[in-house]
C-alpha cells in the first residue's frame, strides 16, 4: 500500500510565505529540521509518470521537476567528484556546503571522472538572473544558471537531494538520487525574513546561523531591524551614548530590567561582518532604523533630540506600545537622522540600494516656530 506524502503540493509550496517575522529563527529553523528529519520512505521518488508532483524532499518547491523515464539514478555511494566550470566558484558557501555533504573537494573541470556534480554558469542565460537548471542522471548531475545567485540555487536543491537521500531508511532510493530534470526560478524577487534585534538583542553568532538558514532556502534579503523604543544597536560617528545608555539596561516603573537579549550593541567591525557574510550568500542586508517615532532609546541617551517640553525617558523601554517619544523637527535632530541614515547605508559590501525609515505610531505634536 502506497504512503501519501504528507507534503503539500508543489503549486501550494511555490506560494507559501517564508517564517513568520516574530521568531524567525526558531521558525527558520523549524522548517529545516522538519525538511531534514521526513521520513525517507514518505518523501521516496515516484517515477510512475513523467511529471513528479509533491515527491521531491524540497523547499521551496521547483518551478518544473520531471523524471527521466528509463534513466539509472545517481549514486552516492562510489567516488563522486564536484567539478567547477565556467562562472563557478569553490568559495562560494553553497559550493562549499554542497561539497561537504557529497564528501569530496571541488576542483577545476578538465580530469575524467566516472561520477561527477558539474557546476558552471550558462552563455544563453535566461530572463531571471535567479534561474537554474539541475540535471541528474546515472553518472552526473550538472548544475547551470544565468549567474552566481542561480548557482549557488541550484547546488541548495542539489544539497538538499543529497541529505534527503544519505539520511539511510529502508528506501531502495537510499544513497541515490532519482533521475530527474529540474528548473527553476524564483516567483517572487524579495523573499525576505526580519530580524527584530532592538527588542531582543541577537549576537553576531545567532544573525549568522539565521543567516545560513536563509540561504539554505533561497531567501534573499535580510531586514535588520536595528533601532526601536527597546534598544538602539548600531553605532553612529557623533553619537557614542546611542550604543552604550541607548543599548540598555532598560528601565520600566522605576526598575532597571537586565538579561539576555536586553543589552548588547554591535560595532562596526560586526555590522561590515554581517553585510560580507549575508553577499557571500546572495543574501541583500535591509537596514530598519525607526525616527521619529519609536526613538526613545535615542532619547533616552540624547534627550535634546526630544520633543520639545517632554521629559525624555530615563533609559529605553522594556514595554511595548504606542509612546509619547518622538524625535522633534529641529536642526540639530535633522542633522542627526542624516548622519544616521547615511551612516546605516555606508558600510562594505553595501548594505543595500533601500532601507526602512520608520515613520509609524509618533504622537500629534504642537510645535512652535521658535523650536526650530
Amino acid at each position: 500500500m502506497a504512503v501519501p506524502c504528507p507534503c503539500p503540493s508543489p503549486a501550494a509550496r511555490r506560494h507559501e510565505r517564508p517564517p513568520a517575522c516574530g521568531q524567525p529563527w526558531r521558525s527558520a529553523v523549524l522548517v529545516a529540521l522538519v525538511t531534514r528529519a521526513a521520513p525517507t520512505g514518505a518523501l521516496k521518488f515516484h517515477s510512475s509518470t513523467a511529471q513528479v508532483e509533491a515527491s521531491l524532499p524540497l523547499l521551496p518547491y521547483p518551478a518544473s521537476v520531471q523524471a527521466l523515464q528509463g534513466t539509472p539514478p545517481f549514486s552516492l555511494s562510489g567516488p563522486v567528484e564536484v567539478l567547477l566550470g565556467p562562472g563557478a566558484s569553490a568559495a562560494d558557501p553553497a559550493v562549499a556546503s554542497l561539497q561537504r555533504q557529497v564528501g569530496r573537494a571541488a576542483r577545476a573541470v578538465g580530469e575524467a571522472a566516472s561520477s561527477y556534480i558539474r557546476l558552471a554558469i550558462a552563455e544563453d542565460a535566461r530572463e531571471n538572473p535567479e534561474s537554474y537548471r539541475l540535471v541528474v542522471n546515472g553518472s552526473s548531475a550538472e548544475i547551470t544558471a544565468a549567474s552566481p545567485a542561480g548557482l549557488a540555487y541550484g547546488a541548495r536543491t542539489l544539497e538538499q537531494l543529497v541529505l534527503a537521500a544519505s539520511s539511510g531508511g529502508p528506501s531502495a532510493m537510499a544513497h541515490a538520487i532519482q533521475a530527474v530534470d529540474i528548473f527553476d526560478a524564483p516567483v517572487f524577487k524579495w523573499r525576505g525574513m526580519h530580524l527584530d534585534v532592538s527588542r531582543h538583542f541577537f549576537p553576531i553568532a545567532d544573525v549568522k546561523r539565521l543567516l545560513d538558514t536563509m540561504a539554505m532556502f533561497k531567501l534573499n534579503r535580510f531586514h535588520w531591524h536595528l533601532t526601536d523604543d527597546q534598544g538602539w544597536r548600531i553605532p553612529i560617528p557623533g553619537y557614542p551614548l546611542l550604543t552604550t545608555k541607548g543599548s540598555g539596561p532598560r528601565m520600566k516603573d522605576g526598575q532597571v530590567v537586565t538579561g539576555e537579549g536586553v543589552e548588547g550593541s554591535y560595532s562596526e567591525a560586526d555590522i561590515e561582518a554581517v553585510v560580507a557574510y549575508a553577499a557571500a550568500l546572495h543574501i541583500e542586508v535591509v537596514p530598519e532604523i525607526d525616527v521619529p517615532g519609536h526613538a526613545a532609546a535615542a532619547i533616552s541617551a540624547y534627550p535634546e533630540l526630544g520633543n520639545v517640553g517632554s521629559q525624555p525617558p530615563p533609559a529605553p523601554l522594556n514595554e511595548w506600545g504606542q509612546f509619547k517619544w518622538t524625535l522633534s523637527p529641529t536642526q540639530d535632530s535633522v542633522r542627526a537622522v542624516t548622519l544616521f541614515l547615511a551612516r546605516s547605508l555606508s558600510f562594505q559590501p553595501p548594505c543595500s540600494s533601500k532601507f526602512r525609515l520608520s515613520a509609524n505610531f509618533a504622537f500629534p505634536l504642537s510645535v512652535s516656530p521658535s523650536s526650530w
